[in-house]
Order: structure tokens, then C-alpha cells, then sequence
């Protein structure tokens, strides 16, 4: 089988949850439908890499979500957190922070703060 080799992979947009070249290439090549159980990228299985890039993007994006970031900042309570969820499960066109709004939970200004702190978090700064 012919090799190829690829370099100066712009990894940049994943930098923020530290994908490397190996597994994003195994997450694009997926994407496309172009892998088998007997894909390898440097001899290593590309399954496996994409089970580690899903690993990394999932805690990533459980790392940066609004109400992770209201409960770090300590804006809101879990229990409030909870309730607002609950209350997006029978409001499924409404955003987080609009239901928080709403119920009196947070304010605009809180909301908006903390949208830019999710921002920056997702950004890598």
C-alpha cells in the first residue's frame, strides 16, 4: 500500500481541547467514510484515535457549556441548573440564558458575561 504523508495541518480551531494531527486527520477521514477496521495513521489504529478525539472534544465542549460556566462563576446554583433544563426539554426553541432570564434565575448583563467567558474558554484564551 502506497504511503502518504501530510504535513502542516492547520490545527489551530482545535487547539482549545488539544487534538492532534493524528486524531483530527482519523476524525476527517471518518467524516468521509474513508475508514476501515484496518485503517492505521502511524501505525496506530485510526478507531482508536477518533475514540480519544470524541473523548477530548466531548469533555471540551462539557467544560465550556453556559451553565457549567454560570456555575463556575458562581452565578447559579446546580439546582437552578437543573430546573432550567427541565424547563428547555418542553421549550425546545429557547436558548439557556433566555430561559434563566425568564425565570429570574440570572440577569441579561449576567447572561452576557458569561457568553463572553464561554467565548474566550472556546476560543483558548
Amino acid at each position: 500500500m502506497p504511503f502518504t504523508k501530510i504535513n502542516y495541518i492547520n490545527l489551530q480551531h482545535f487547539n482549545p481541547f488539544h487534538a492532534t494531527q493524528e486524531e483530527l486527520i482519523a476524525q476527517s477521514l471518518n467524516d468521509s467514510g474513508l475508514i476501515t477496521e484496518m485503517t492505521t495513521i502511524n501505525d496506530v489504529p485510526a478507531r482508536e484515535l477518533l475514540e480519544i478525539f470524541f473523548a477530548k472534544r466531548n469533555m471540551y465542549r462539557n467544560a465550556t457549556r453556559l451553565g457549567t460556566v454560570l456555575i463556575e462563576s458562581g452565578k447559579i446554583p446546580q439546582e437552578k441548573l437543573k430546573a432550567a433544563l427541565e424547563y428547555q426539554k418542553e421549550n425546545k426553541n429557547m436558548k439557556l440564558g433566555e430561559i434563566l432570564i425568564k425565570l429570574g434565575v440570572n440577569t441579561e448583563e449576567e447572561i452576557e458575561s458569561s457568553l463572553q467567558i464561554q467565548s474566550k474558554k472556546r476560543a483558548g484564551t
